[in-house]
């Protein structure tokens, strides 16, 4: 008996190293992924010298749990690319308060050419961290010291382990829990963002025959004419799954969805193939962006994002030339879905 027991015990304790071993791996393979497409993008354009700066949430705070990331993708970095020259972050900080420069985690183009002054670094790679429910998700981009312009970005949904949970519970970072069971639902609060000078505003969710529908407004806060192309849309859920839009329209023109939720136009005939859209001074336009097959478990989008750009379109004797600005990324954070507690989804 006493001999069972122990078996028993040891095979327990098998499996739970087992169990660690294998979330262990999967983190590791993730960081190794995403840092090898760092070592691609940098060898591309051809910059040796890097400097890394702690990761931020969603609000572009520096947060622990953005610390880790960082300095996980340090190591691996400093491990598998011997050609580049790591400015560790640890250093780059004492760097930045040595020279009394203030880094509160949002890269400009100011303080992007600060860091570059004062360690030398030719490009940097900085991120963001956000956990959604049983996961977390890391976006990474290599910054251009000059312009703070983005050479190249790439994300990844990393299951949530013992140590991530530790170090989101310590930081109490804000997670998007499920709700509990309500008849009271809680009022909608419209969210805004601002990219150039185009005004974004989640107006109204809806969730119906298991597709959810995100109306939204777009204004032109200028006097001019302006132009704004669309480039990509995606959203993640509560409970950590990628979403897509099966249908986006604005000002009743509807975009054709590619891969990965990039933006097309319908237009066969025209300078471009992307999703342009005219805005007349001052002009608000409604947004629709409907996503299908939302999960009967997830209860809220816990961010839903937007990769956007300004556009100038001129006409020179006769001949329309398009010019794209550099792209800017807004999020939405935190949407609830109506009635997710009572409506069964498939």
């Amino acid at each position: 008996m006493h001999r069972t027991k122990q078996k028993i015990i040891a095979g327990l304790i098998l499996l739970t190293n087992i169990s660690c071993f294998a979330a262990d791996t999967e983190f590791t393979d993730k960081i190794r992924s995403i840092t090898t497409n760092i070592i691609e993008s940098v060898s591309d354009i051809q910059k040796k010298v890097v400097a890394i700066t702690d990761f931020t949430d969603l609000e572009g705070n520096i947060t622990t749990l953005g610390r880790f990331f960082a300095e996980e993708i340090t190591i691996t970095l400093a491990q598998e690319a011997k050609q580049l020259n790591i400015i560790d972050r640890l250093q780059l900080s004492k760097l930045l308060v040595d020279k009394h420069i203030s880094n509160q985690g949002i890269i400009d183009p100011a303080l992007a050419k600060q860091i570059a002054q004062v360690s030398g670094a030719e490009v940097i790679i900085t991120g963001s961290v956000y956990p959604v429910a049983n996961s977390v998700y890391l976006s990474v981009k290599i910054i251009d010291v000059n312009s703070a312009k983005i050479y190249a970005a790439g994300s990844v949904i990393i299951p949530r382990d013992r140590i991530l949970d530790d170090l989101i519970k310590s930081t109490g970072l804000g997670i998007t829990q499920q709700k509990e069971t309500t008849t009271d639902e809680k009022p909608f609060s419209p969210q805004v963002r601002q990219a150039d000078v185009f005004v974004f505003v989640l107006k109204e969710v809806v969730c119906e025959n298991n597709v959810l529908t995100l109306n939204m407004t777009i204004r032109n806060s200028t006097s001019e004419l302006r132009y704004l192309t669309i480039d990509t849309v995606r959203a993640v859920d509560n409970i950590g799954n990628e979403r897509f839009p099966s249908l986006l329209t604005v000002g009743g023109a509807q975009a054709l969805i590619g891969e990965r939720g990039r933006i097309y136009s319908t237009r066969k005939k025209g300078i471009s193939d992307r999703f342009d859209i005219r805005f007349l001074p001052g002009e608000e336009l409604k947004m629709r962006v409907n996503f299908r097959n939302i999960s009967s478990k997830a209860t809220a989008i816990g961010f839903l994002e937007m990769i956007v750009a300004p556009v100038s379109i001129r006409d020179s004797r006769g001949t329309f030339a398009r010019l794209e600005n550099d792209p800017i990324t807004i999020q939405f954070t935190d949407i609830s879905i109506p009635g997710a507690e009572n409506v069964s989804r498939q």
